[in-house]
This record gives structure tokens, C-alpha cells and sequence, in this order.
């Protein structure tokens, strides 16, 4: 169906442009974000409204074009703030997870003024659940879990609704013991099939082992 902005009561690239403001150690841009710098990123972010009709989104992309910045990060913000529900954010390797979310998404969130929504859901026996570490935000209405692409015992435990999987070139594309990474990580999202928002994001590498190639290749390729 067709897409109608002005249902929306915030569209992502709006509340990003409203809310963020970049530091020096994160950016080479500081100051009040906008999509001026990036404009072609910022239909990519507005897919996550829910009155936007992609549910999947591939983009087949070059490296360093600001996509981390205007599209995972607000995009991770606006949910907080906006859409509460809970996210998936894996990253081609372990590493590059925890240093995303230590540094980017935790400016993002202090920057926007988010810091006071990131609690615990649950308090458990001498509240050892801080809802806040590197590896995992609770906030109300959801929680942001991170990891690896590669580990699919952390994608066999959750059910979410929006998902961002991040340099998905470096997941293996298939294991002995799960099968597909692509149809393991579809199946997260079943719960939510009719409002899922998931984005497979990378830089392309070799063709004939590539995994960004074939799902950007189910959409209809706009560039």
C-alpha cells in the first residue's frame, strides 16, 4: 500500500534531527545532527515507521557513509523513545558490538536525553539486574540485546521486533547445528511478522559467498 508520512505522529529521521547532538569522539560533524550531511539515508531510516509498508530492509552499501550514525543509531533512539519494543542488534563480530554500543549508542542515548528510560524491566534478588551494559539496554515497553551474528544460541532465545544486523557479509551463512543464519534470524520476528522492522546491512565482499547480495536482491533494489 502506499505510505502516507504525514499519519506518522514522529517519523525517525524527525525525532533524529529533534533529539541527537554528536560529539567530537564519535563524529567528525559535531553539533546538532541532520541529515543534510546524508540525505539518501534518511528514506532508509523512515522504513521503520510502522505506517511505512517494508518490513525487511537490505542495503547493499559502501563503507564509512555515515549509515551506523543516521540509521542504527537513531533508529535505536527513536524506538526507545518513540516505539518501544524489543531490538536486535547483532554485529559481524563480538568485538565491534560491545565497542558500538560502549561508545555510539550510549552517546546517543545520553546526548538525546534517554539515560533516565534505560532501567531494569525486572528487579531480581539484590537488584544484580542492572538493565545497562554492554551487551544489553532494558528500557519501558522493551530491551535492546547485542551480539554477534554468529551466535546462534543468543538468536534460539529471543522474540523481537525490530532487528539490526549489522556487516551481516561477516555472519557465516549457514552451521552444521542451526542452518540458515538468515532464516534463524527471521524466526526471531514471527511473533511480530505483521510489524517487524528488519534491517540486513553491509558492505558487499566476495559475490559467490556473499550474504547481503540475495536479500537485497528479494526487495526492489532501489538505489
Amino acid at each position: 500500500g502506499e505510505w502516507s508520512p504525514e499519519l506518522s505522529d514522529k517519523l525517525p529521521s524527525e525525532w533524529a534531527e529533534l533529539n541527537r547532538v554528536m560529539s567530537t569522539n564519535v563524529s567528525p560533524f559535531p553539533g546538532k545532527f541532520s541529515y543534510d550531511r546524508t540525505p539518501y539515508l534518511k528514506e532508509v531510516v523512515d522504513c521503520m515507521s510502522q505506517n511505512h509498508p517494508a518490513r525487511i530492509v537490505a542495503v547493499m552499501k559502501g563503507a564509512q557513509i555515515g549509515f551506523s550514525t543516521g540509521v542504527i543509531e537513531s533508529g535505536i533512539g527513536w524506538i526507545i523513545s518513540e516505539n518501544p519494543g524489543n531490538i536486535l542488534f547483532l554485529t559481524g563480530h563480538a568485538d565491534l558490538t560491545s565497542e558500538a554500543m560502549s561508545t555510539k549508542i550510549d552517546q546517543m542515548i545520553d546526548s538525546c536525553g534517554l539515560r533516565p528510560l534505560i532501567r531494569p524491566n525486572v528487579l531480581r534478588k539484590k537488584n544484580t539486574r542492572t538493565g545497562d551494559t554492554n551487551k544489553g539496554k532494558e528500557f519501558p515497553g522493551g530491551s535492546l540485546v547485542a551480539g554477534a551474528a554468529s551466535n546462534h544460541k543468543l538468536l534460539r532465545q529471543r522474540s523481537v521486533q525490530y532487528g539490526f544486523i549489522d556487516d551481516f557479509e561477516a555472519a557465516p551463512r549457514s552451521t552444521k547445528e542451526s542452518g540458515s543464519t538468515t532464516k534463524m534470524i527471521e524466526q526471531r520476528f514471527a511473533a511480530y511478522y505483521n510489524k517487524m522492522k528488519l534491517y540486513y546491512i553491509s558492505t558487499p565482499e566476495l559475490k559467490s559467498t556473499s550474504n547481503i547480495e540475495p536479500v537485497y536482491e528479494l526487495g526492489d533494489k532501489r538505489r
